[in-house]
């Protein structure tokens, strides 16, 4: 519900927290622009891509609610719950995988979620419905993952400075397990992406459990490298540290790699005398 349509006087409160009744203009004018701000952090907690999903699967519930002649009560507030689930469970077999952004925006405007039964459940009905929907779709056909020795193939053949910066950055990404939003250029605007693109303040590499600088020379024989992954999409993974020690291997060790990438990104900044691109690709 948007601050701009918050109905005024305030409602009694019936517990400790002291009642405002028929607020002054002034009070008025304070209450509607912390109901804007709170909006806006709510807002801020997902990404663009997400809030664009949202927005369209509840245009095409709106759509779907025209053409079955039921407008004026997207929210089904006329209809019992388990009518409202069998609604939605109608919509689910029109538009897959939309009813979970239409539910979310039902319980975002304080109603009732569509999927959940009278006791609070999940609907068996919406359970069966999805369980048919897995059934019936083609198994998931799993991607290979890269073996090391095509790792190893990459790390020989860079004959060029351009191939070993891939090298070096295939090495080091895998150690990591990272997806290519974390450390490559994607095309989805930053504005609009939850996990931020590691940078070079994000390495940290230790001998002895001091911190060498990125300039140290002898930095690729330090005892182990972390990573700092500073925002992620799962919000438990703020700021988490991932470390990995040196493997004893000349070609395949993680400090190895990163640190011919923090000076290859070393070099670059002195060039270009640029302190702000610290990214790696």
């Amino acid at each position: 519900m948007r601050a701009n349509n918050l109905s005024l006087p305030l409602l009694r409160k019936t517990d400790s927290l002291s009642s405002i009744v028929d607020p002054s203009p002034a009070t008025r004018n304070r209450v509607l622009v912390l109901c804007s701000d709170a909006e806006i952090a709510r807002s801020e907690a997902i990404t663009r891509n997400t809030q664009k999903e949202c927005s369209r699967a509840w245009s095409r519930w709106t759509t779907f609610f025209d053409s079955i002649e039921m407008k004026d009560d997207e929210f089904l507030e006329s209809f019992a719950q388990a009518t409202k689930t069998r609604i939605l469970a109608i919509f689910a077999q029109l538009v897959r995988n939309r009813e979970d952004h239409v539910a979310q925006t039902f319980r975002d405007c304080q109603h009732v979620d569509p999927r959940l039964d009278e006791s609070g459940n999940f609907s068996r009905l919406l359970s069966r419905q999805y369980t048919g929907y897995k059934n019936n779709d083609p198994a998931t056909k799993q991607q290979k993952a890269v073996p090391i020795s095509i790792l190893n193939v990459v790390e020989r053949i860079k004959n060029t400075e351009r191939l070993q910066a891939i090298s070096e950055l295939v090495t080091g990404v895998f150690f990591f397990a990272m997806r290519s939003c974390e450390n490559l250029t994607v095309t989805t605007p930053a504005s609009e992406r939850k996990t931020k693109r590691l940078r070079l303040r994000n390495l940290r590499f230790f001998r002895n459990h001091r911190l060498p600088t990125h300039e140290d020379p002898t930095l690729e024989f330090t005892d182990c490298i972390s990573i700092v992954f500073e925002d992620q999409k799962n919000h438990g993974d703020n700021h988490d540290i991932i470390t990995q020690q040196r493997s004893g291997d000349f070609r395949m060790c993680p400090v190895r790699s990163w640190a011919k990438i923090a000076k290859r990104v070393l070099r670059i900044l002195r060039g270009i005398r640029c302190n702000s691109c610290e990214f790696f690709c």
